[in-house]
């Protein structure tokens, strides 16, 4: 069925099959402000979407378990009618690195500020693609959880200077383990960070105490460890770190903690 969602009274966003939105899409966005929809289903209807104008109309856009793969995001991403996009969401897509690079090389996502691409299958190749496109230069917010990345991922963030005006990044639930987190807050681009998670990373102590000794994160004020690795050390180093202050939400839940490290916090 159809899921409107109204704002003063009007839609604005709306939740529906794929295949009802390219029947009544067209209706829909010239008798209301719609600006935002999430279409469902519909794997095999990627060319038809690629080339259906009302999407020029659209500020948002969210494909949400379609089965598109590589190939059908690769026909979207040469649609001329996302260019208006600023919000795009991927979620459970079977995207790969593949489907990663045809985002990157869009000429027509450059004015995205937030981008979505949970539960793919991206790889570290898949990551390097978006982070160190200029497409993605105007990203404010990098969701990539359950991507199935590792330690080049975090590397490659660190590096692109076309990651600098992002405000939130959500690095979470994968293996980033041995990942180079000293480099990561040595970084010169992650200055506008407010929201970090690398919760169910399997991040080591070490990366708590890389982020304490930094002064890359001088906006950072939620950071997000929960099911990690962080132990009394790291805890330690935050305490004595400036970076402790400006946090407002700090989740260091199922980590190795003891009654030493909360002390500390806590002094």
């Amino acid at each position: 069925g159809t899921k409107p969602e109204f704002r003063c009274g009007f839609v604005e966003k709306v939740t529906m099959g794929l295949r009802r939105f390219l029947k009544h899409g067209e209706g829909l966005v010239e008798r209301t402000p719609l600006r935002e929809v999430v279409l469902t289903a519909g794997g095999k209807l990627a060319r038809q979407l690629a080339e259906f104008s009302p999407l020029e109309k659209l500020s948002g856009l969210e494909l949400s378990k379609n089965g598109f793969g590589d190939a059908g995001i690769k026909l979207l991403t040469k649609s001329t009618y996302l260019a208006n996009l600023r919000r795009l969401r991927i979620h459970k897509n079977e995207l790969r690195t593949e489907g990663a690079l045809a985002l990157a090389e869009s000429s027509y996502l450059g004015n995205l500020t937030s981008l979505d691409l949970t539960n793919n299958q991206l790889g570290d190749g898949g990551v390097e693609a978006i982070v160190q496109s200029p497409t993605f230069s105007r990203l404010q917010s990098l969701v990539m959880p359950y991507c199935r990345f590792f330690d080049r991922s975090v590397a490659a963030i660190a590096k692109s200077p076309h990651m600098s005006n992002l405000v939130r990044l959500d690095l979470s639930s994968n293996r980033l383990d041995n990942a180079d987190f000293g480099q990561f807050s040595a970084s010169n681009h992650l200055g506008n960070l407010q929201w970090l998670s690398l919760s169910y990373s399997n991040a080591p102590d070490e990366a708590l105490q890389a982020m304490a000794a930094s002064n890359s994160f001088s906006s950072l004020s939620t950071l997000g460890l929960n099911i990690n690795r962080i132990a009394d050390t790291g805890l330690q180093a935050l305490a004595a770190s400036p970076l402790l202050s400006q946090l407002v939400d700090l989740r260091l839940s199922q980590n190795p903690i003891t009654l030493a490290g909360v002390e500390a916090l806590l002094a």
